[in-house]
């Protein structure tokens, strides 16, 4: 099969006006879809560095309490020696 003919057809086709016009409004369609996709993955990013920022805090938070928590043993354990 020859598929220099069928891309020949293919534009042929594409020059009628209304079958061009439908490739427009599907071409079209297609990038709204693409930038809506685009956005809700932006937010799930935003969503999932807040959430990795915050747990980062926690952890952060904790380890002080746990070293505050092993000062004051040691510093009640060197008193009672």
């Amino acid at each position: 099969m020859n598929h220099g003919i069928l891309v020949g057809a293919g534009f042929k086709a594409l020059k009628s006006e209304p079958v061009r016009k439908a490739a427009v409004a599907t071409v079209a369609q297609g990038l709204k879809v693409k930038e809506e996709a685009e956005s809700i993955v932006d937010e799930a990013k935003a969503e999932l560095d807040d959430i990795l920022a915050e747990a980062g805090y926690d952890k952060g938070a904790e380890e002080t309490e746990e070293e505050a928590a092993k000062e004051l043993a040691e510093a009640q354990e060197a008193e009672g020696k």
